[in-house]
């Protein structure tokens, strides 16, 4: 009889686990509008420095007005693509990086026949060095 106890006991607290379990992921897949509104503001105030941290990494690299103009019509195609790569993957982390890679390198190479062999040598740096910063600020989180 004892025996039975202890399984029914033990069964119980397995129940217990997995509804406590699925109540978490279920408030994490819809948060209350309090935690939606929240995580949206920081989305804002992260693409805003993010701008801020790019204008000024196209500012030292001096670019002409046509040079300028050519990067943000490359930059705004490009982005409309990761845009749809990031909705067509969504949960598929590692297909979303091979194709955004690409898209990268593609990019990047539409890029170095805008800028001038110094440009765009400082420009890879200002990608590897961000890279690491948000790799940094990843870690944190």
């Amino acid at each position: 009889m004892n025996f039975i106890k202890k399984i029914l006991f033990l069964t119980g607290i397995i129940a217990f686990t997995i509804c406590l379990s699925s109540a978490q992921l279920l408030a994490q897949d819809s948060p209350d509008p309090e935690v939606k509104k929240q995580q949206r503001e920081r989305k804002k105030g992260n693409r805003a420095e993010m701008k801020a941290v790019y204008n000024a990494m196209l500012d030292s690299l001096q670019l002409t007005v046509e040079q300028r103009e050519e990067v943000e019509f490359i930059n705004t195609k490009y982005r409309a693509q990761m845009q749809q790569i990031r909705q067509n993957n969504e949960g598929n982390f590692e297909a979303m990086r091979s194709e955004m890679k690409g898209l990268r390198d593609k990019q990047n190479a539409e890029l170095k026949e805008v800028f001038s062999e110094e440009q765009f040598a400082e420009y890879e740096k200002w990608q590897k060095e961000n890279r690491s910063q948000r790799r940094g600020n990843r870690n944190r989180n």
